[in-house]
């Protein structure tokens, strides 16, 4: 059987049609909308936008021609989500109104890592269990709250549902075609996805079909585009590998099998015991230890999906911490930089699934056990801090500037706020 599956693959021949049915998947995709608003119940009813997506993309909404907002470069990269839906939200809503709009298009953008697991032609998303595994991890990421419903981070929702396409089989017909554009807005939204370009062509190599041709040009188009417009900027690159060992520790292992309080709690000691010269080294070992045996275990299962998706998550990761903005042993703290490990801790639990619908009863029982716990982990301890679900009343921040009471508009989180002197005419 086997061997048939990579023979498939070769002629880009799909194994099979997705058996769910349109209003099935319809179904799917309001359920795990509704999981997605709510975790942040104010912010949806409210509307709110979030740090950047105020300061700097819906300010030069306001204030520049569209087509300079629309280029507008931040932290050195072009960002066409955030561009597109703060003009999007400028020119289309009342201005009291137009967060909502900016937080619907970024829970479409959400959508789409769903849209690509439930339209999936892999023999073992037929089975509901892996599936629902699959779409609840999405659901209910730890710690990734500040990645929900903004366009500024929809770079991290892009970059999964980019891994995801990757790693599963190839689509035909409208899909592939969606699914092109998917990886061309992808890496014009952030440079998380330029990091799976290098795998886009070894698969289009192995394979050499016309379909993993067509993703092959779709994102390295996008790609060429946006390096056009990147600009280097003052972000330190690297640090130890025992730090960087620390740091998969706490986002990938700590974070999905301890209660959040114990994680918190373990990335305090870490960040002392690294701050006083300290360099630990049992986090590395545990962190090398679990990867060693994700892998292991793909390869023995002939997991062909989990593997690439292995490797998608683990090139995310490295590359994300290494490049983080923040101040790297700030990473260790479960609560910050989640928007780094969003994208790779699906993908590994994601992997994880499959790994188990291929395994023998007993590792496929005991895998079970497992991923459930790791739910269980999830939907008990889901952070929702006030940070990302308090802030300042938009509506009464626009009613006070159209009446000139103020020239500057207060934003999430607390203590954000940008200033709006002249917008230009709608």
């Amino acid at each position: 059987m086997f061997f048939q599956e990579r023979i498939a693959e070769r002629m880009g021949e799909p194994r099979r049609d997705s058996l769910f049915s349109p209003a099935a998947k319809v179904g799917v995709l309001l359920a795990f909308s509704f999981l997605v608003c709510a975790r942040l119940p104010e912010a949806v009813i409210q509307g709110r936008f979030w740090a950047e997506e105020g300061r700097v993309y819906f300010r030069a909404a306001a204030e520049q021609p569209w087509f300079d907002a629309l280029a507008t470069v931040h932290l050195g990269y072009l960002n066409l989500t955030a561009s597109f839906g703060t003009l999007a939200a400028y020119y289309l809503m009342p201005m009291a109104s137009a967060p909502h709009l900016t937080m619907l298009l970024a829970l479409l953008v959400q959508c789409l890592p769903v849209i690509v697991l439930i339209n999936s032609r892999d023999a073992w998303l037929q089975d509901g269990r892996p599936l629902a595994f699959a779409i609840v991890v999405i659901a209910f990421a730890p710690a990734a709250l500040e990645t929900w419903l903004t366009t500024i981070s929809s770079q991290h929702h892009l970059t999964l549902a980019a891994a995801l396409i990757l790693s599963l089989e190839t689509q035909a017909g409208v899909t592939l075609a969606g699914y092109g554009a998917i990886l061309v807005l992808a890496a014009l939204s952030g440079p998380g996805t330029w990091m799976l370009l290098p795998f886009f062509l070894a698969r289009a190599v192995i394979e050499r079909n016309r379909a993993r041709t067509w993703l092959l040009i779709c994102i390295a188009a996008g790609t060429t585009i946006a390096v056009l417009f990147l600009v280097p900027s003052d972000r330190s690159v690297g640090m130890s590998p025992l730090l960087l060992g620390a740091i998969i520790f706490q986002k990938h292992l700590a974070i999905s099998l301890l209660p959040f309080s114990q994680a918190i709690a373990i990335g305090r000691s870490l960040t002392e015991q690294f701050a006083s010269g300290e360099h630990p080294l049992w986090p590395t070992i545990l962190s090398i230890c679990a990867f060693s045996l994700l892998c292991s275990a793909a390869i023995r299962t002939r997991s062909t999906a989990a593997i690439w998706l292995i490797i998608a998550g683990a090139t995310l990761a490295g590359g994300g911490y290494l490049g983080a903005l923040n101040e790297k042993l700030r990473l260790l703290n479960p609560e910050d930089g989640g928007r780094y490990a969003f994208a790779p801790q699906a993908l590994f639990s994601i992997a994880c699934a499959q790994i188990a619908y291929r395994s023998s009863p007993g590792l496929k029982a005991f895998l079970t056990v497992l991923l459930g716990y790791v739910v269980l982990i999830q939907v008990v301890d889901l952070p929702r801090g006030k940070e990302f679900d308090r802030g300042p009343n938009w509506p009464a921040e626009v009613s006070h500037f159209q009446r000139g009471e103020t020239h500057v508009l207060m934003i999430w989180p607390s203590g954000w706020a940008f200033f709006l002197s002249n917008p230009i005419s709608r």
